[in-house]
């Protein structure tokens, strides 16, 4: 099974093998089988699940085991330097020591699917409402990340910017201008694939001493937009909303974590009064951000 543009691909033999199994859980009563079969769909999801995801990029992710605290050493800038004579001593600082820690939000889903259903609709259903699970569970970890981004450029003056009706690229300048200006260099931006298309009515400056190399030109005709425009790497993520454009630089550089408690935890249950199987996803996160000066967003009309 592969994912090919965001969508399960089955090759003959997978469906018809993945179908006639669908068709035995219709008729046996057998838990042992129906776990079976569960053990089988918890990867594809997991897989969509990370495909759709829109904010993941502008952290680094920690696995955390159940039960560990998390302790983030905080720090100030506290270091002097004094011109003295040869002979003078030096003056020495002394950091303390404070630690921060995260607080933790868990994203759950659960899908039920009759046993009639499956035999009789097949993979084209299985296929479609567990993408639409594992979206959700994207969708959920991408809200709680994108509120700790826009608390996180909120709080910086300049960081958050706008631009009237389209994306602009006297907008984008500003940013790539201010972050290099702040010692942050912005590296990445992450858009709407719609967004992205507003590159195509770009324009130089007249009478600039530079020209667009032909091979961009290229680029715009086919794609409608350049992909590495400032030496940035620009993401089209499709689930990214239109109207904002987010920026970032590296990751770790930047102090954005988010820390993954322990693994997915998956179950499922058959109900035979029902006639039904239920599966069950649920995933613990905790995003924090120390620093965040390389992170800026543009906000469209």
């Amino acid at each position: 099974m592969k994912l090919v543009n965001g969508s399960f691909e089955l090759s003959a033999s997978e469906h018809v093998q993945i179908n006639s199994y669908l068709k035995e859980l219709a008729r046996d009563t057998n838990r042992d089988l129906h776990q079976m079969f569960a053990t089988k769909i918890y990867g594809p999801i997991r897989t969509k699940a990370e495909y759709v995801e829109v904010y993941d990029i502008f952290f680094v992710t920690e696995p955390t085991p159940p039960g560990e605290i998390i302790r983030i050493a905080q720090a100030d800038y506290i270091a002097v330097a004094f011109y003295t004579s040869p002979d003078g001593e030096t003056m020495f600082v002394r950091p303390g020591r404070r630690y921060a820690t995260v607080s933790w939000r868990m994203v759950s889903t659960g899908m039920e699917f009759g046993w009639d259903d499956m035999a009789e609709a097949g993979w084209p259903m299985l296929n479609f409402y567990l993408g639409q699970a594992a979206e959700e569970l994207a969708r959920k970890r991408d809200a709680r990340a994108k509120t700790v981004i826009d608390t996180s450029i909120d709080a910086q003056s300049g960081h958050a910017t706008t631009c009237s009706d389209v994306l602009t690229r006297a907008s984008v300048d500003a940013i790539i201008k201010l972050s290099v200006a702040q010692k942050f260099p912005v590296k990445l931006a992450v858009l709407s694939p719609a967004t992205a298309m507003d590159m195509a009515n770009w324009t130089q400056p007249p009478n600039s001493m530079w020209r667009m190399p032909e091979k961009y030109g290229e680029q715009v005709i086919q794609r409608g937009w350049i992909s590495n425009y400032g030496g940035l790497e620009w993401h089209s993520r499709l689930f990214a909303t239109t109207t904002l454009v987010y920026f970032g630089g590296d990751a770790a550089a930047n102090g954005c974590y988010r820390f993954k408690k322990g693994g997915v935890r998956t179950g499922s249950d058959t109900d035979i009064t029902k006639r039904s199987d239920r599966y069950v996803w649920d995933e613990k996160w905790g995003h924090y951000i120390d620093g965040g000066q390389a992170l800026f967003k543009i906000t469209i009309g």
